[in-house]
């Protein structure tokens, strides 16, 4: 078996749409929704160990903020899927502002090498 090695300043941990308040915080408008899977793959205490490691060992970590509804988003739309139809309506009127705030270690950023998309 062949091993490959990566240059650690050509190489990134990309995270999607993961590490927001709502979703990983007791309290989060959505985090008693996700917590059981999350717990019962380990998702927390993974997350809490994999971000800080990488940053340890001076990778980027990029984070990928899935899209931040707007009122208006779908202003003219005629022809929306069930999905969009259902966040447009759940998202109004559950989001102040529709804002997600990172969850920590995520929202911290040590090194210049690591940011936030």
């Amino acid at each position: 078996m062949t091993t490959t090695t990566y240059a650690a300043d050509r190489t990134a941990l990309l995270i999607v749409e993961t590490p927001y308040n709502d979703f990983m915080s007791e309290g989060g408008k959505f985090y008693e929704a996700t917590r059981a899977p999350a717990e019962a793959i380990g998702f927390y205490d993974n997350m809490r160990e994999l971000i800080p490691s990488i940053r340890t060992a001076r990778i980027q970590v990029i984070i990928v903020p899935h899209h931040r509804w707007r009122e208006g988003d779908y202003v003219g739309w005629k022809h929306m899927n069930p999905t969009q139809v259902r966040a447009n309506q759940r998202v109004a009127a559950s989001c102040s502002a529709a804002t997600f705030p990172m969850h920590p270690p995520a929202s911290t950023r040590p090194s210049p090498s690591s940011w936030t998309a």
